[in-house]
């Protein structure tokens, strides 16, 4: 009631304010309850819309930010596809097919890799996989639009390697822990840690002189016989999102022949 009675005072007080006095003393009234109390209110209101107009334009920018965005990421990936193509070791006459790592199949260290290309696109069975780092397996499974690739560090992949250095001859083993060796070397052979790895002309996979990776220790091997040097592949199986099939079979008609000569 208090409140109520105050606020009726309120107004009363200002028309009689405003009343009193000439036309020009009411209209300087006017201006100064515009600029004293009214103006803060005006401005308040003039930020307000000024607010509305800056987050719809904030907004706008926001959503042209994010179409740049999606396009500099295509045209990143279209990018780094051109990149794996950029191999720097020689390829014979092999055609490629650029596949994308989709998924994996297997446990821990035992996986396969799941590849986005298949029959339909001219994958076939036993074709080498590489990146541009080095060799990265072999095709082991193709369905019609998907494939599997068998990875150097599967316990199931072996595959006939040398030095770069020497042409020294071995076998590329892997164990389930995904622990890579190069095996089957005598004692005494010439070879160092730091050695590098190439794929063998032995390889009924790969052509001659791709790299496979480079020499970290050399031990006696369990039978007590020969060598076994510890490798580091040049290729990175678990952060490979993109690699390269070659459409490479080994001409392995000489067998043929030899066979007939028997």
């Amino acid at each position: 009631m208090l409140k109520r009675n105050g606020l009726f005072i309120f107004f009363v007080i200002c028309s009689i304010f405003f009343q009193v006095g000439g036309a020009s003393s009411r209209a300087n009234k006017a201006n100064f309850i515009s600029k004293i109390l009214l103006y803060p209110f005006v401005e308040s209101l003039n930020n307000f819309y000024e607010f509305l107009e800056l987050k719809e334009e904030n907004q706008e920018l926001a959503k042209e930010l994010a179409v740049k965005q999606i396009e500099n990421v295509k045209l990143q990936n279209k990018l780094d596809a051109q990149a794996n193509l950029e191999i720097e070791y020689e390829v014979l006459n092999s055609n490629f097919i650029l596949a994308n790592v989709i998924s994996y199949t297997g446990n821990f260290q035992e996986k396969n890799l799941v590849l986005d290309k298949g029959k339909k696109q001219g994958v076939e069975l036993d074709y080498p996989v590489i990146s541009p780092n080095g060799i990265v397996g072999k095709i082991n499974l193709v369905a019609e639009n998907y494939s599997i690739c068998l990875p150097l560090n599967h316990s199931s992949f072996k595959l006939s390697v040398m030095l770069k250095r020497n042409s020294l001859q071995g076998l590329l083993t892997s164990d389930i822990y995904g622990n890579t060796a190069m095996t089957m070397i005598r004692q005494g052979s010439d070879i160092v840690v730091g050695d590098t790895l190439v794929t063998s002309d032995l390889s009924t996979i790969f052509p001659r002189g791709y790299n496979v990776g480079v020499v970290k220790s050399i031990q006696i091997d369990t039978n007590g016989i020969n060598m076994k040097a510890n490798i580091k592949p040049f290729s990175v199986i678990d952060q490979l999102d993109q690699i390269v099939i070659m459409e490479y079979k080994k001409d392995m008609s000489y067998e043929t022949e030899i066979n007939k000569s028997r």
